[in-house]
């Protein structure tokens, strides 16, 4: 019986050797499973993320342009029924125009000659810029 016994025993460590290692490499296989799992939802939330602060910044420069276009509107209307750029001086004292958030705003007749601005220059004419010639082709009101 004790030779059954030496005999089997080889047979027997190389089961337990055999259930050892495919248990360790169903292991590995679940960790590197969940690993990547893991990965994958970082990767998903921070894209989650980069949209919203991307939305949120297309959102604000939307606001921002948009009261670029109120604020020239307002400037051109002022100038229009009262005068030039003392107007426009009041409009900033007022705090209507906040002179701390535009570095210059000015409006131009259709020479290109600046004729208010929210800065006292020296006369400066914008007919040669790409972007007046752009509005010269679209006379529209708006940005």
């Amino acid at each position: 019986m004790l030779r059954k016994i030496k005999a089997n025993i080889p047979s027997g460590s190389a089961a337990i050797a055999l259930i050892g290692l495919l248990l360790s490499a169903g292991i590995w296989s679940y960790t590197i499973s969940h690993v990547r799992d893991e990965a994958a939802s970082a990767v998903r939330a921070e894209i989650q993320k980069n949209e919203n602060l991307i939305l949120a910044l297309e959102e604000q420069t939307i606001r921002i342009i948009k009261n670029i276009d109120q604020l020239l509107l307002i400037i051109k209307d002022q100038v229009q029924q009262n005068g030039r750029s003392a107007l426009v001086g009041r409009l900033v004292a007022g705090n209507i125009i906040d002179n701390k958030i535009y570095t210059f705003a000015g409006v131009t007749n259709a020479n290109g000659d600046v004729i208010a601005s929210t800065q006292a220059i020296p006369p400066y004419n914008l007919r040669d810029l790409d972007y007046f010639q752009a509005h010269m082709h679209n006379p529209s009101d708006r940005l």
